[in-house]
């Protein structure tokens, strides 16, 4: 059976069906990076709130405290605005949709929102 064959025999419709479980496989089975993990802005209360109280969270906490500082906003000039940025960074907190912790994300705004990277 020569490979023209074969493509009769098995069709297109089930090349693409392998084809689709093989990626399927492979995402599921990829190392999920910690990127991904750190976008949760209930992850990103949680550490800040930890920086609040003199802790660091340690290698867990580095993720979502690099997501939080990479929210940062810029004027028509290029210079950093750490107003508008404390507003972007509390709008990202209030994603998380914990209403009992309301007075700990003012606390994280007013004390690490409008730093440029939080420590």
């Amino acid at each position: 059976m020569n490979v023209h064959d074969r493509k009769h025999r098995f069709g297109l419709k089930s090349i693409c069906i392998c084809v689709g479980l093989a990626i399927a496989t492979a995402v599921m089975f990829t190392p999920q990076t910690a990127r991904a993990q750190a976008a949760d802005p209930c992850a990103q209360e949680l550490c800040l709130a930890g920086n609040l109280w003199g802790e660091d969270g340690g290698l867990d906490c580095a993720g979502p405290k690099q997501t939080y500082s990479a929210i940062r906003s810029f004027d028509a000039f290029g210079a950093y605005d750490p107003i508008s940025t404390a507003y972007e960074r509390d709008d990202n907190l209030h994603g998380c949709g914990d209403f009992a912790n309301e007075l700990v994300k003012g606390q994280i705004t007013a004390e690490l929102g409008t730093l440029f990277s939080v420590p």
